[in-house]
């Protein structure tokens, strides 16, 4: 790549930058949305586990104290020392049981119920902010410079940074390296940790900040343009 068209992509990159950080707000946004579903998502998945837990638990529980009963029972029994009163607690153990276990069922489907009803509308909130950024997608001067899902204005400058560092030539080589250099130096690693390590590594706290935001923000552009 010679010095003009070097020169060039980088006016196109620029502007592409200004054209996206006018919906800045939106895309944080939407990033922050993403969190949220993947924080209430495993805390659903948490909850049913739990809850599955506790009814086995708690069936076990019952299943010992049954066998108890009927144990004492027919020791009594076989001793003639056996009352009215024990012989009804002992066949009122399993529809007190059934009781207890219709109650719990019916409060763990109403907590469920409502994580449900809580991801459904996350996701309906984000289907609107995609919508509306595809669309300003769509409606800039170079649609095809970027794919929708690296239009996040943290990301583009990333990218910029590679091409005017002589790092890459074309937005297509820009693109692979960051991702090679995201799996090399951030495999396994949460978003927090990406952030901490990043600061360490660069003076500026926004670009560390584009680097952790970049990784959710490609990921969720990504999943709307697969619909």
């Amino acid at each position: 790549m010679d010095h003009i068209d070097r020169i060039n992509l980088l006016t196109k990159l620029k502007e592409a930058g200004s054209y996206f950080s006018q919906k800045s707000s939106d895309y944080n946004l939407l990033i922050k949305l993403e969190e949220d579903t993947i924080e209430l998502s495993n805390a659903f998945e948490s909850h049913k586990k739990l809850s599955f837990s506790n009814l086995g638990n708690f069936f076990l529980s019952i299943f010992i104290t049954s066998a108890t009963l009927f144990t004492i029972f027919f020791y009594l029994y076989m001793d003639n020392q056996y009352t009215p009163n024990i012989l009804l607690f002992t066949i009122l153990d399993i529809p007190l049981v059934l009781v207890f276990y219709f109650i719990l069922n019916s409060s763990n489907k109403r907590k469920l119920e409502k994580y449900i009803k809580k991801l459904d509308t996350l996701n309906n909130e984000k289907d609107l902010l995609l919508s509306d950024l595809y669309l300003n997608y769509q409606n800039f001067r170079y649609p095809g410079l970027l794919p929708f899902k690296y239009t996040f204005p943290g990301f583009i400058e990333i990218i910029y940074d590679y091409i005017n560092d002589h790092r890459a030539n074309t937005i297509t080589e820009a693109i692979n390296l960051y991702h090679d250099e995201m799996h090399k130096q951030y495999l396994e690693k949460s978003q927090k940790e990406i952030i901490k390590i990043t600061k360490a590594n660069n003076s500026s706290t926004r670009r560390a900040g584009n680097w952790a935001a970049a990784a959710t923000a490609i990921s969720v552009l990504g999943l709307f343009v697969k619909r």
